[in-house]
């Protein structure tokens, strides 16, 4: 699994709506309670955003640093999962990286900094 964390120079809408344009997709299952949305990709890859997230600061992962959450989960078991989940959270950082001021964290499986800014 590949997840990104965002700081909050942009606001969750913004996200959703950017998620939604460059990955082609809707969110289609919401769950208030634990502050998350998911939806599917063209290419079977599960995406969740979520408004906040619980990680606390963890070797030199500072989580604390950032508001937004999103997971990026193949669910083709088969092919190279980890490949598309890094392709299509490259796409989401090329179009967030033209925010002024956006900070992120590309993690994999929430144990090796991937890119940070």
């Amino acid at each position: 699994m590949i997840n990104l964390f965002i700081n909050n120079k942009v606001s969750l809408e913004m996200i959703e709506l950017i998620l939604q344009n460059i990955l082609e997709m809707d969110f289609e299952y919401e769950n208030p309670d634990l502050n998350f949305k998911k939806g599917y990709t063209k290419q079977n890859v599960a995406v969740w955003l979520f408004s906040e997230h619980e990680f606390e600061n963890d070797r030199d992962m500072f989580f604390e640093d950032f508001t937004y959450h999103i997971d990026f989960e193949n669910n083709d078991k088969i092919n190279n999962t980890e490949f598309i989940e890094l392709v299509l959270a490259n796409k989401v950082i090329d179009e967030l990286s033209k925010i002024d001021d956006i900070k992120m964290m590309l993690v994999k499986d929430l144990q090796k900094i991937l890119y940070l800014n």
